[in-house]
């Protein structure tokens, strides 16, 4: 063989063995792409499934919160009626309280006027208790002297009598 023949042959050899290298290389490298989509078809599912299972607990806690809220939103309308309810009765109240103190006011003044004319009539009553004194002190005063007098008039008329006695004695003996 001549050296031509062995060049090739070798070069023959050479390509062998690289693109059996090739081969095997990509022989390692090859994936089975359909146990693969059939793996990845099972993850998606089970994503699919996953996703549902999420969504319905996204739509059951929406709507839990939309109940909370509402139960808020209805708390809170009662409770405002009841605020309202309140400033309603503290108005009332106040207005009540308002009137008490005129009220007050009137009685008051009523208190000072009905005082004022308490003390003017114990003023008369004192002024008329010392009048009732002294015409109490002047009719003792006039007592004591209609008894001396009528005393006087009694003794006189014993004088009177037995005078007179004595002057029919006289003329009964004359």
């Amino acid at each position: 063989m001549t050296q031509l023949g062995k060049v090739f042959v070798g070069l023959i050899l050479l390509l062998s063995i690289l693109f059996f290298t090739f081969s095997v290389g990509v022989n390692a490298s090859h994936v089975n792409t359909r146990e693969l989509a059939a793996e990845y078809e099972q993850q998606a599912r089970e994503a699919e499934a996953t996703n549902s299972q999420l969504q319905t607990l996204k739509d059951n806690y929406k709507t839990e919160i939309e109940i909370e809220q509402a139960s808020k939103r209805a708390a809170l309308a009662a409770l405002q009626t009841q605020y309202e309810a309140v400033e309603a009765r503290l108005l009332q109240l106040e207005i009540q309280a308002g009137e008490l103190r005129k009220t007050l006011t009137i009685a008051a003044q009523t208190n000072d006027s009905t005082q004022k004319d308490l003390r003017d009539a114990a003023d008369q009553n004192r002024q008329v208790r010392a009048r009732i004194e002294q015409i109490k002190q002047e009719r003792d005063k006039t007592l004591k002297d209609l008894i001396a007098v009528s005393a006087e008039i009694a003794s006189l008329q014993g004088v009177f009598q037995s005078l007179s006695e004595r002057a029919a004695s006289m003329e009964n003996a004359g």
